[in-house]
């Protein structure tokens, strides 16, 4: 059974209680299966090709505390 909790540690790569663009897009780079189809997007974010758009438009959706960042109760809630 998959744990939204694993996923979002294996997001965290620093381990700080939050995701950045950054460790979204590298999550998304190292291929993890799981991470693509919990956030519906390509596993290379390219501006050229729309998908950047495509992860910020979604980034900004989760954080709704406007952190700049994907906090555990944002996460959860999506």
């Amino acid at each position: 059974m998959l744990w939204l909790g694993d996923i979002f540690d294996r997001v965290d790569e620093n381990g700080d209680g939050e995701i950045s663009k950054i460790e979204l897009i590298k999550a998304l780079r190292r291929g993890d299966q799981e991470v693509k189809q919990l956030f519906g997007l390509p596993q290379h974010i390219r501006q050229e090709d729309g998908s950047r758009d495509l992860c910020e438009q979604l980034f900004q959706r989760i954080d709704t505390g406007d952190t700049r960042a994907i906090l555990w109760d944002d996460f959860r809630d999506f």
